[in-house]
């Protein structure tokens, strides 16, 4: 009789076991089982990727870039330097000068419009309701002219940048129908 007690109660611990602890510990796990492997997962995956992109990248530009750095300079007749500069001069040329206007044209525009009065006034405007008649800031004026200017910086970088490679590349082939 005991066992078969036993058996029973066991047979009915199992069960309720598996109804009551079962489906809630599968939901809590199916839950939390993706949120904790992407935490524990990520750092190690992201750096094994970075470094093997990083790998693969260098081997790929380390095998494509020196041939064709090559051809472009040992086809020219001028020379390695004459000929690395003039593969590399106009797109340094767009790079350097549009960086360069870029840079520099907001610190000047602000610099020839602006006065330390114009702070003052400004402040007062704003603050007080003040002396709103001096305060001439206006940002909407701002942004047009840093608009236009780069807009003209990049027109003449791009007319002039294509202007000066044309006459290195008519001076280059000069050289190159009498130089037999």
């Amino acid at each position: 009789m005991s066992d078969q007690i036993g058996k029973l109660l066991t047979d009915g611990l199992t069960q309720a076991l598996k109804m009551n602890l079962l489906a809630p510990l599968l939901e809590t796990v199916s839950d939390l089982l993706p949120e904790t492997l992407a935490e524990s997962i990520t750092p190690a995956v992201s750096e094994k990727v970075a470094e093997a992109v990083t790998q693969r990248m260098t081997d790929s530009l380390a095998d494509e870039i020196p041939p064709l750095v090559g051809v472009e300079v040992s086809s020219t007749k001028t020379g390695a330097p004459a000929g690395l500069a003039h593969v590399l001069g106009k797109n340094l040329g767009h790079l350097l000068s549009r960086s360069l206007a870029h840079s520099v044209i907001p610190a000047l525009s602000h610099t020839l419009t602006h006065s330390p009065m114009q702070d003052y006034y400004c402040f007062y405007c704003f603050k007080h309701k003040a002396y709103c008649a001096y305060c001439h800031y206006q940002p909407q004026q701002v942004y047009y002219a840093l608009y236009y200017a780069g807009f003209y910086s990049n027109y003449y970088t791009d007319y002039y940048v294509d202007f000066f490679d044309s006459i290195i590349s008519q001076d280059a082939t000069a050289r190159d129908v009498k130089t037999p």
